[in-house]
């Protein structure tokens, strides 16, 4: 793989953006959300091809990545072969895709896709990767976005998601048809979701089913409906799901 190939996106022109400014109002910003979560926030500025952080080592749990001199190299040092070849396909269809939205559209779009970086000890750890426009330019590219890792709340890379924020509209990456569809079987239930609220408090079964005045069994019901439909193995992935896409 050309570095070009993942690196694309970033060459293009970015003529009335400052490419000298000031970073350390981000670096206050992204170090006080830092502060507030186990998740990890920085912002990828494309007119730089700059990874901003306000630190030069990445902590994620017990796993740590130095900085690299080009914000392109952080991905191509840590994620999987694999998934940097994941990476540019969605650099290509996700941005292609950003583009036949009115301009207006595009400051709520979000970007969602699970991958591996590999730590500085070796090992690989399966994140979520989350990114939303910060800035746009003029003619409306990206000029700034503001990423996020968390920990992912399936099993395996991949799982690449297109949100709009302003609408509860999901696209899914298909990959036999190499674009993304409309996502339409995973909205829930008003039930289902009253439900997820209720584990979320750390209410037993039980419970839930008292407080929603229904039997155990019809919780566990919608519970292994809710599962199947979402791809996940248990409640904790399911509420890390939602909490990813922003759906309770």
């Amino acid at each position: 793989m050309d570095i070009s190939d993942l690196t694309y996106y970033a060459h293009q022109s970015f003529n009335d953006c400052d490419k000298d400014m000031d970073d350390s109002l981000h670096m206050n910003y992204l170090q006080a959300i830092n502060s507030l979560t186990n998740n990890v926030f920085y912002i990828f500025d494309y007119t730089r091809n700059k990874l901003i952080y306000p630190d030069n080592l990445i902590q994620f749990l017990e796993h740590e990545f130095p900085l690299t001199k080009h914000g392109y190299q952080f991905y191509e040092k840590y994620v999987h072969p694999e998934d940097l070849k994941m990476l540019v396909k969605i650099n290509n269809l996700a941005f292609d895709f950003f583009y036949t939205l009115k301009q207006d559209q595009r400051k709520y779009v979000n970007i969602v896709y699970d991958m591996r970086l590999k730590g500085i000890n070796g090992d690989y750890i399966l994140v979520n990767h989350h990114q939303t426009p910060l800035k746009l330019t003029g003619d409306g590219k990206i000029a700034q976005a503001l990423c996020q890792i968390s920990l992912a709340c399936y099993q395996h890379p991949g799982n690449i998601f297109i949100k709009l924020n302003h609408t509860k509209i999901i696209f899914e990456y298909n990959p036999q048809l190499n674009s993304f569809i409309e996502n339409k079987h995973q909205n829930i239930t008003k039930q289902e979701s009253a439900i997820l609220k209720q584990f979320a408090q750390g209410y037993t079964e039980t419970q839930v089913a008292e407080q929603l005045k229904v039997s155990v069994n019809t919780i566990k019901f919608h519970k292994k409906n809710l599962f199947k439909r979402l791809g996940t193995t248990g409640i904790t992935s399911a509420l890390q799901w939602f909490n990813i896409y922003k759906k309770l």
